[in-house]
């Protein structure tokens, strides 16, 4: 099987299981992550790698069936067969042809047993955490952390003032510029970031094969002070499945310190509530930020009283990052103290 050695063995392995590949295996549907989460858990009991899958002289099918053969205890979840692990690891000359396209971009790809994959995912969303990112820009920003700006498509210009303000005070402590890369306040904390030459990290929902050839993008990455990222395979189009980009949320809030909730919508339509509120009832959820203002949002008024912090616009970033926890985030850190 001809393979692409700039990618580990493991992260290979991953890709034939889980990669979409381009789309060019219409026919064959790659593992769910569940599917995947169960084989991995699998091949962890008898002390393999997704690498060891693949032998020097072609699949091991023997792996294969034991793997398949131990029971499974997530009910919830139907496990992939032996015939279909082994057909989507066959699919060598169409992993071949997707990283060399990818490579082309500038894309690379990690999976989760790579060791430069995100310890904030890890640690922050558990066995939700993708199995795979696909990646371009500077690999050292995959270690995460700073603030994430999310909010509206249709910001008010009160809301944007308010997100380019935190941004520069941001960027001038150091920290990272977390965003989403859609319209509205994403590309306006994006957009603040770069012009005050901060690190920004671009949590993309799809498509990031022609979102790295976007100008700003390119200039971005060149200056090694960005990285983009997806868990969706380079080539999705904008949208193409229904909740991508309600998915990638919670790796926004993941790869961060702290969130600023700049405008919402309220109720599960509205994506930057959903994902806020779904961080918040995160057990062990980042600080979540909402601003008010003047005119404040439907959503951020509800994500308040849901459990949200108030950003004081009177304050300093520092100053409204030190200020006390809110009751549910004390029963955080003492549940947390006490497993520890």
């Amino acid at each position: 099987m001809e393979m692409d050695f700039s990618v580990s063995s493991d992260t290979q392995a991953v890709l034939l299981l889980c990669g979409t590949l381009g789309h060019n295996d219409r026919g064959l549907t790659p593992l769910t992550p569940g599917q995947y989460n169960v084989l991995a858990s699998a091949l962890n009991m008898c002390g393999k790698r997704p690498a060891d899958l693949i032998g020097v002289n072609g699949l091991d099918e023997r792996l294969i069936a034991d793997v398949c053969a131990i029971p499974n205890t997530n009910g919830r979840i139907k496990s992939a067969s032996p015939e279909k692990i082994s057909a989507l690891l066959r699919r060598g000359v169409t992993l071949s042809t997707a990283l060399d396209k990818w490579a082309s971009y500038g894309v690379r790809v990690i999976s989760r047993a790579d060791e430069i994959y995100p310890t904030r995912l890890r640690k922050h969303l558990g066995s939700k955490a993708p199995a795979l990112l696909y990646y371009a820009g500077n690999t050292s920003l995959l270690a995460g952390g700073g603030m994430a700006f999310v909010g509206s498509r249709d910001l008010s210009e009160e809301a944007s003032g308010m997100i380019r303000i935190a941004v520069r005070g941001c960027v001038d402590l150091g920290m990272n510029v977390v965003s989403g890369g859609a319209r509205g306040a994403d590309q306006v904390a994006m957009q603040e970031a770069f012009s005050v030459g901060g690190r920004v990290i671009g949590v993309l929902p799809c498509d990031l094969l022609r979102t790295s050839l976007d100008p700003m993008n390119r200039e971005a990455l060149a200056a090694g002070n960005t990285l983009l990222f997806s868990a969706f395979d380079p080539e999705l189009r904008p949208f193409s499945y229904g909740q991508v980009a309600m998915a990638r949320n919670k790796y926004i809030y993941g790869m961060a310190e702290a969130c600023f909730v700049a405008q919402s919508g309220i109720g599960p339509r509205s994506g930057t509530w959903a994902g806020a509120d779904e961080e918040l009832k995160n057990k062990n959820h980042n600080p979540v930020y909402v601003y008010l203002g003047e005119n404040p949002s439907e959503g951020c008024v509800d994500l308040s009283n849901r459990g949200a912090r108030i950003w004081d616009p009177a304050k300093t970033v520092v100053e409204n990052l030190s200020g006390p926890l809110t009751k549910e985030e004390e029963g955080v850190l003492n549940l947390n103290s006490a497993v520890g």
